[in-house]
């Protein structure tokens, strides 16, 4: 077992040392972090607190639709007569926006807006004027509350049953976590498994096989570089983990009204479990590819075979979250290729039982320990192969003997 963990440290540290490796574990909270940031900055810019305006928007009223309510927030609207008059302010830079409502804007609903700019809209100057315009509508003495509903006149809140018929109430957060420890496992998958075939390749290619079968047998090699990388993908998803718990603790800081289900121990621990096991399978099957494979650009074209069951998920997520009980979604629930990536999405609404999880599990755990019967005996027949991919039947014949 020594050489075992031998080769599983020097994988390990081999990957760790990657600099693009090193890039992606960072790249992922720090471009979720920037995100967030970049969400309260904007609510907040758009929704200070301090009464005071920071922008100044002028408009030219031909319908009589304004009579008031010209302070918006931060925004503050200044009326003209002309529209030469307020286009000479904003040229002059007195305005950052001129709109305009026409005579017929009773009737076509429409309204012009003026810029100095390259012509996107970023603003939200088009919701302050809707604000403004609703605010004038609604008629004098209207009750608040209805005012507040005309101007927001729903907050919609999805509601899934379950198979018995109970409501299991979605909370948008908790989905978001899910879906992105989802997109998160595939790609730690797919980097890992490349690294393995990229490490096969190369030691193939440069004969240095050879020199690492003089003092380890096939199996303890293959078995090392699986552990090996396998931890260092583990290591990965831990930190993509905890970032993403550390992130979701913060949104009801970020955003008070926000109502976020945190994910609990449980839940953490299927993340881990199924990591593991889907790692287990997929890297097997990609050692089995490099043992194989006379090249590594040939290995990484055979990887795909591999890989493609995991893409149906990422490309089907929206149906399968919509409808996390229909037959496609439990099909792919117990399918070993594509478990770890839907379990995640259905723990997302909640929306999968506990027998489910289990037998998703089961089969999992089955499929590795028969992928690691069937390439084990590849690995030692083909490792040292070289020019020529074997064919079906030498692989068959590999099987046979053992």
């Amino acid at each position: 077992m020594n050489a075992v963990f031998t080769v599983a440290a020097h994988e390990f540290a081999a990957i760790y040392e990657r600099r693009v490796f090193q890039i992606i574990t960072v790249a992922f909270p720090l471009i979720a972090l920037i995100g967030f940031a970049a969400v309260w900055f904007i609510q907040n810019a758009n929704d200070g607190d301090d009464g005071g305006a920071s922008a100044a928007y002028g408009y030219v009223d031909m319908a009589g639709a304004i009579s008031g309510h010209l302070d918006q927030g931060r925004v503050r609207y200044r009326p003209y007569t002309t529209f030469e008059e307020g286009r000479a302010d904003l040229l002059s830079d007195e305005i950052d926006k001129l709109f305009v409502i026409p005579e017929d804007y009773f009737q076509s609903g429409v309204v012009q807006s003026f810029s100095i700019d390259s012509g996107f809209q970023f603003d939200g100057a088009d919701s302050s004027m809707r604000s403004l315009l609703l605010d004038n509508l609604i008629a004098e003495g209207a009750p608040s509350d209805l005012a507040a509903r005309l101007k927001r006149p729903m907050s919609a809140v999805h509601v899934s049953l379950d198979s018995s018929g109970a409501p299991n109430e979605v909370n948008a957060p908790r989905v978001f976590f899910f879906l992105a420890l989802a997109f998160l496992l595939f790609m730690s998958l797919v980097t890992t498994g490349g690294f393995l075939l990229q490490s096969l390749g190369q030691e193939k290619e440069h004969r240095v096989m050879e020199v690492l079968l003089s003092s380890v047998t096939p199996a303890r090699l293959m078995i090392g570089k699986i552990l090996g990388l396998g931890a260092a993908g583990l290591t990965q998803m831990m930190i993509w983990i905890a970032a993403a718990l550390i992130l979701i603790n913060a949104l009801p800081w970020l955003f008070p009204d926000l109502d976020v289900a945190l994910p609990g121990i449980p839940q953490t621990l299927l993340a881990i479990a199924f990591f593991i096991l889907g790692y287990m399978l997929f890297g097997t099957l990609l050692a089995g590819l490099g043992a194989i494979a006379t090249t590594t650009q040939e290995g990484q074209q055979l990887s795909m075979l591999v890989n493609l069951p995991l893409i149906i998920p990422m490309y089907a997520w929206y149906a399968i979250v919509e409808n996390p009980a229909s037959l496609f979604t439990k099909v792919l629930t117990f399918f070993p290729f594509t478990a770890p990536i839907v379990v995640f999405q259905r723990l997302g609404p909640g929306a999968i039982e506990a027998w489910e999880v289990a037998a998703s599990l089961l089969i999992l755990a089955l499929s590795v320990l028969l992928a690691v019967f069937i390439v084990s005996r590849v690995f030692r027949a083909f490792l040292l192969s070289y020019g020529k991919r074997p064919s079906i039947k030498q692989l068959w014949a590999a099987l046979r003997e053992g």
